[in-house]
């Protein structure tokens, strides 16, 4: 075999031992985005994932009630975390969160939404900010007329229906070329959920999570890591499902 191609070769190697997570690329003029299944977000219900992107600006996630008032915007801005939501009594009662700075490193960042009723708890890895939602409504829409989550950007068909978006201006921020792993739920039950990719548009074929490759965890959670799947009993042995011998 030549230079040139063990060369190739290990190039190729070491970006697929680098991406470990769903890539969107966000070509220009190009729609790009990767959609996840609903997020029940009641009362109490958690969302987190983690990113990659080396991208200062544009939409990182998106989800609503399918075109009323409530929202959860997530963007990059210059570097930082911006949140703005809106789950209370169905008009204009939005919230701002902003955290972290130079998140665009290229490097890999948590990001976990935690809602307690009226409050919100907003973390980018170990920096939160809390806000509180003031109303006697704190219920985000209807599962059944809410959207999915989407990561990147959101589906050019939206452009022909903007009366389907709680915020019609998130279809004019600019796309995020970014790598999404480990999208995981907590949607009003014990025991954590993993979010698995729904569909994308313009995402690298070549790259899926470790955990989307092979899950050794039985019912604990699988967690993908740079180094392969790993699993995560803390919450379901607390919820009572966790296996002996499974373990982070």
């Amino acid at each position: 075999m030549s230079g040139s191609m063990l060369c190739t070769l290990s190039v190729l190697f070491l970006i697929w031992t680098l991406v470990t997570g769903v890539y969107i690329r966000a070509p220009s003029g190009k729609e790009s985005f990767a959609q996840y299944p609903k997020w029940n977000a009641c009362i109490n219900a958690s969302l987190s994932f983690e990113f990659k992107t080396r991208q200062g600006t544009g939409i990182l996630m998106y989800t609503d009630d399918g075109g009323s008032y409530d929202f959860f915007e997530l963007s990059l801005e210059g570097g930082s975390a911006r949140l703005r939501i809106n789950i209370v009594d169905g008009h204009d009662g939005s919230v701002e969160f902003q955290v972290g700075q130079t998140l665009n490193d290229d490097r890999w960042h948590r990001v976990t939404i935690q809602r307690n009723r009226m409050e919100t708890t907003f973390s980018v890895d170990q920096e939160s900010s809390k806000n509180v939602s003031y109303g006697s409504d704190f219920y985000f829409g209807k599962l059944e007329n809410n959207s999915d989550v989407y990561f990147g950007g959101l589906p050019e068909s939206y452009m022909k229906n903007l009366e389907n978006l709680a915020l019609p201006s998130v279809m004019f921020s600019q796309r995020l070329a970014v790598e999404i792993r480990n999208v995981i739920y907590g949607n009003c039950s014990c025991e954590p959920v993993r979010g698995s990719l729904v569909r994308g548009v313009s995402l690298d074929g070549r790259f899926t999570e470790a955990c989307e490759q092979r899950n050794p965890c039985g019912d604990c959670l699988c967690i993908s890591a740079d180094a392969g799947p790993k699993c995560q009993c803390d919450e379901t042995d607390r919820c009572g499902k966790g296996k002996p011998g499974q373990s982070g």
